[in-house]
Order: structure tokens, then sequence, then C-alpha cells
């Protein structure tokens, strides 16, 4: 939280931004506090406490396609009727990829005493399933479409 006050207060400091300092400080962000918060959280995921439960690990993954990806393919598919039911599932299942608000979120419920080190492992786990699993399900969509896709000729 800290860091984004200080991202909103450097942009009211300098309002049309200098790029110099947006490009290293992008650069320090991404290239090494980013992976460092994800290399510490990863490290404290517990691979028993998900092989343990795995039918629970199942549900929730399908759950967060549930929640997530769900409401998305819905909104694209009846609001935006020219994408088409495959293009919407498509959106639908990027939409659903969870890691990262699910490692801040069981990372400060945990250290508040709210969350069990073995279910916030759990819950790590299942979204790090949806990065590996939703991405590519949304590939195999589109490749499905694109083979059903008339070839147009060239004459």
């Amino acid at each position: 939280m800290a860091a984004f006050a200080a991202g909103f207060i450097l942009r009211m400091a300098i309002p049309d931004g200098d790029h110099l300092l947006e490009s290293k400080i992008e650069g320090l962000a991404f290239g090494m506090l980013v992976p460092l918060f994800f290399v510490t959280s990863g490290m404290g995921v517990d691979p028993k406490a998900i092989a343990s439960q795995p039918a629970a690990f199942v549900i929730v993954v399908a759950l967060i396609l549930a929640v997530r990806g769900f409401p998305v393919f819905l909104v694209t598919r009846f609001h935006r009727p020219a994408l088409g039911t495959p293009d919407s599932a498509v959106v639908g299942f990027f939409a659903a990829t969870g890691l990262p608000i699910i490692v801040a979120v069981t990372a400060v419920a945990v250290k508040a005493g709210e969350m069990s080190d073995d279910n916030a492992s759990l819950l790590i786990g299942a979204g790090a399933a949806t990065v590996l699993l939703y991405p590519l399900a949304a590939v195999l969509v589109l490749k499905g479409t694109q083979r059903r896709t008339p070839v147009e000729s060239s004459t």
C-alpha cells in the first residue's frame, strides 16, 4: 500500500511525468521487487498441504474459473455479441488467471492470523494452476476456432 501511495504522490509531484525516472522505477520494480515478492511468497508454499487435499485443490481451481472467468464470459458474450462464443471463452479464461491477487491476499491473511499456512498454500497452488491451465485452455479454444475457419482462396 505504501508503494502505491508513493507512486500516487510521485505522479502528483510530476504530473507530466519524467520518462527517464519512470523507466528506471519500472525497471527496478518489475526487474527486482516484484520477482522478489513472488520468490519469498513461493518459499512459504507447502506442497504437502496441496497434495493432502487434491479434491479441495480441484474445487478451488474450478471456483476461480466460475467466479472470475464465467462472469467475464457472460458479459463479453451477451454485451459484445460480435466477439462470438469462442472469443468470449478465451477472454473468460484469461480473466480467470489469479495468482498475484491470491498471493497478496493470503500473505496478509496469514500474517494477520486469519488464515492457516495450509489453506494459503492450497489457494496459492490453485492460483498458480490457473496461470498455467487457463491460458493453455484459451490457446486450445483459439486453435479449435482457427481449424474451423474456412481458408479464403486467392484467385
